[in-house]
């Protein structure tokens, strides 16, 4: 997929599915029943010849083990943070908001966007299903049976939101004003961890302790189907055209079933303990495992070779609104993105030595053939022109350093440094000099 060239630029102000939800993408602050936001600065990320296709944005707490991501209704990256009991907002400029749930020790999990133009959650220790508003709004719905643990949630039939309990044994739906229904899952202690609504407009989940993955109808009416390799320990699972997909998190395997419950299994050709997955394209498939990213093609059947992503377990990857991959870093405390879009500036950098001077430079970017646009961080040091469709012309001003950037429509950028140089002389000086002579 070739290289990526990321780094972190310097500080701008912030204040960030489907893991974390449902699908192939998807998968709440203040009053009723919200903490109060907190924010700090952080860097904001470009493309820069580093040799890496990752970029990492810490969080405030390294131990706040974000878990589930997915792309809100206002287009932007929304996360849980289990240990932290937050839920958290990143904007792709790299502005990070945290919001504090009102009970403590709720392990908030799974996110998704719901049907009413709000974010859902569930609350696995707290055994509550949250809503949180992109203004910041909690709200909070307590199970009525106790210690259920809900863990996946997905929007899905009859416009509600549907979720899986590890403990109840039991497929949930909840509507937008919190009305909650349960149906048994017909084999018990089944484990049911991650929910989609599959093509065929029905729920899907995953049973980890009985090696099975389920269907139900809107209205309750089960099917189970076993997986044929044994103790597979399936994961997250999503809908990618008119298939299934999950991950075998015990056999390195990625699994297809289809909506009559056919399975057809590949075996990854790197080690590399899979762990979740995304559509990353029409045709392919990014999955996370311990050795890293990889891409799967759904019409080669073939894996690329694994990129290590910055040091921290990886969870959730859900594809985002900048064409990328964004996926949390749960034992690293941190939000990373593997980038698909390649961005390429030449010349990086450009020294000036007199002033008036200029240097033409070129962007290219892989998959994309959209239009760039530029801008001088410092406009009295090199001022910035179009002189193409992917070139551009800047010219010296004044002595100093500056960097321009080159954007895309949809938040990719990279960096290109300008320094400016004069030589000069001081003419007073050596005139007085010579004034002094003998």
């Amino acid at each position: 997929m070739g290289r990526s060239f990321l780094y972190l630029l310097s500080f701008f102000a912030w204040t960030m599915a489907t893991l974390a939800g449902c699908g192939a993408g998807g998968s709440g602050f203040g009053a009723p029943g919200g903490g109060a936001g907190t924010s700090q600065d952080r860097p904001q990320v470009v493309q820069q010849s580093a040799g890496s296709q990752f970029v990492e944005f810490s969080l405030p707490s390294a131990t706040s083990a974000p878990f589930g991501i997915t792309e809100g209704p206002d287009g932007n990256p929304w996360f849980t943070e289990q240990a932290a009991g937050k839920i958290g907002r990143i904007l792709y400029t790299g502005v990070i908001a945290e919001y504090t749930l009102t009970h403590s020790g709720s392990s908030p999990a799974v996110i998704t966007n719901g049907p009413d133009g709000n974010l859902w959650f569930t609350e696995t220790a707290g055994n509550r299903i949250g809503k949180i508003t992109t203004a910041g709004a909690i709200s909070e719905f307590t199970l009525s049976n106790a210690n259920a643990k809900p863990q996946g949630i997905c929007s899905g039939p009859k416009n509600a939101l549907w979720f899986t309990t590890t403990a109840a044994n039991t497929i949930g739906e909840i509507t937008t004003s919190g009305t909650v229904t349960q149906f048994s899952i017909p084999t018990a202690a089944a484990n049911a961890q991650f929910i989609t609504e599959g093509p065929d407009g029905n729920l899907w989940f995953t049973e980890t302790a009985v090696n099975k993955v389920g269907r139900m109808s809107f209205n309750g009416k089960f099917a189970e189907f076993k997986i044929p390799t044994a103790a597979s320990a399936p994961g997250q699972v999503i809908a990618s055209g008119s298939y299934l997909y999950f991950v075998e998190t015990a056999g390195n395997k990625l699994a297809r079933v289809s909506t009559s419950g056919a399975f057809t299994e590949y075996a990854n050709t790197w080690a590399n303990a899979l762990q979740s997955l995304a559509t990353a394209s029409s045709s392919s498939l990014a999955v996370l495992g311990t050795a890293g990213v990889q891409t799967f093609s759904t019409s080669s059947h073939t894996f690329t070779q694994p990129l290590p992503p910055p040091a921290g377990t990886g969870f959730l990857l859900s594809p985002e609104g900048d064409a990328n991959v964004w996926f949390t870093q749960n034992t690293a405390g941190k939000i990373g993105v593997y980038v698909l879009r390649v961005q390429t500036a030449t010349p990086s950098a450009i020294n000036f030595t007199a002033i008036g001077e200029t240097q033409t430079f070129t962007v290219k970017e892989q998959n994309y053939t959209g239009t760039f646009t530029a801008s001088s961080s410092n406009s009295a040091v090199t001022t910035v022109t179009a002189s193409g469709t992917n070139a551009f012309t800047a010219s010296a001003a004044g002595p100093g350093n500056a960097t321009i950037t080159v954007q895309d429509t949809s938040h990719n950028s990279s960096p290109i440094t300008v320094t400016v140089t004069t030589t000069n002389i001081n003419i007073q000086s050596n005139t007085a000099h010579n004034r002094a002579g003998p």
